[in-house]
């Protein structure tokens, strides 16, 4: 079975592992395809590393330029533009705007804060547990949605996958 295009041009760029361009090796000295898909990526490449940049025209830029100049020009900022309202109709957006935020600052910020504290004594409570069995009490009350850090030793650890708590107890026959 031969190889498909991107692995043999990963294979000619020799970023293909060791093991599969030994296979890529054996594969070519039998098959005449694509020892020729890989002298036209050979060659493709000698093509493009002598190719020169074509030169810049200036007068594409000039035109560039000037398009945007000019549109930046025709933009009117929505700060600049004086909005003229009725003395009523003022009025009542301050009013109603003064409502809502007398209505914000009296009602939500305090209850936000209730959560909030109670969401704190909660990982208080998380921080001070004092084993494992405690902790995970803790942590399987409906309310708890607080963020928890637990440090480890400091070792060399690494992440593979979902963090998962494990317990001795889980383990039979360990040494504790």
């Amino acid at each position: 079975m031969c190889p498909d295009k991107q692995l043999l041009s990963a294979y000619y760029d020799g970023e293909a592992p060791s093991s599969l361009g030994e296979k890529i090796d054996r594969h070519l000295e039998k098959c005449g395809a694509c020892r020729d898909a890989l002298s036209r990526l050979r060659a493709l490449s000698e093509i493009l590393q002598n190719a020169q940049p074509p030169e810049p025209d200036a007068s594409v830029f000039a035109r560039v330029r000037e398009r945007v100049f000019a549109s930046a020009a025709r933009r009117v900022s929505l700060w600049n533009k004086r909005v003229r309202l009725p003395l009523a109709a003022a009025a009542a957006l301050i009013f109603f705007g003064g409502g809502m935020a007398f209505t914000l600052f009296t009602r939500i910020l305090p209850e936000a804060a209730s959560v909030a504290e109670t969401q704190l004594r909660r990982t208080e409570e998380a921080a001070r547990a004092q084993n494992m069995d405690e902790l995970l009490a803790i942590l399987a009350q409906d309310d708890f949605s607080g963020e928890l850090t637990i440090a480890l030793p400091q070792q060399n650890f690494r992440a593979h996958g979902r963090p998962v708590i494990l317990r001795a107890e889980d383990f039979p026959g360990e040494d504790r």
